[in-house]
């Protein structure tokens, strides 16, 4: 898939390579096939709603892939503690209601304070490189399964909806829904 479109880009003619369009289809691929995730995400919050909502398909994945990463970029014996509200920006959410699903979902826990603030807990790594997620049996295989195998994921089984940036778009269009089906947007 992604080779073929790499081999294919040399063929191109210049101009056609420096299309605006072209360059952001570049960028995007080249960061998801790299696993630039956080650029992923950047260039999705950028994208006009046609492009998003051919993206939105990869964005649970890249979510989970920067995930996966954070927790091994933590300190070993530590439990680090990061803000949602932080935490939600970083992986694209508009909601925080999914973002705390998304998080818990992965075996995450999210912690309130009874100033309504809230917090993520990430899992401590152990001496013998397993994970401690403390809170309970159900969380930790959750999270062993979902973030915490060795090999970065490849796929992401968070349940898909409508996904809030994606729904922004939509709702700024000047279009009504029969108008993009036949063309207009």
């Amino acid at each position: 898939g992604a080779q073929k479109v790499f081999e294919h880009l040399p063929t191109l003619p210049l101009d056609l390579l420096q299309h605006p369009a072209i360059m952001w289809a570049t960028a995007v691929s080249t960061a998801f096939t790299t696993q630039d995730d956080s650029r992923f995400l950047r260039l999705y919050r950028e994208a006009d709603f046609l492009s998003a909502t051919i993206l939105s398909p990869l964005l649970d994945l890249a979510r989970q892939r920067l995930l996966w990463l954070m927790v091994r970029s933590s300190v070993p014996q530590r439990r680090d503690k990061l803000h949602l509200e932080d935490l939600s920006r970083r992986l694209a959410f508009i909601d925080a209601n999914v973002a705390e699903e998304f998080l818990t979902f992965h075996g995450l826990e999210v912690i309130e304070f009874g100033t309504g603030k809230k917090i993520v807990q990430l899992p401590a790594r152990n001496k013998d490189q397993t994970w401690d997620v403390m809170h309970n049996s159900t969380q930790q295989r959750t999270f062993n399964e979902r973030l915490g195998q060795r090999s970065m994921p490849v796929k992401c089984e968070f349940p898909r909806r409508l996904e809030g940036n994606l729904h922004n778009k939509y709702s700024a269009l000047p279009f009504e829904r029969l108008d993009i089906l036949f063309g207009a947007a």
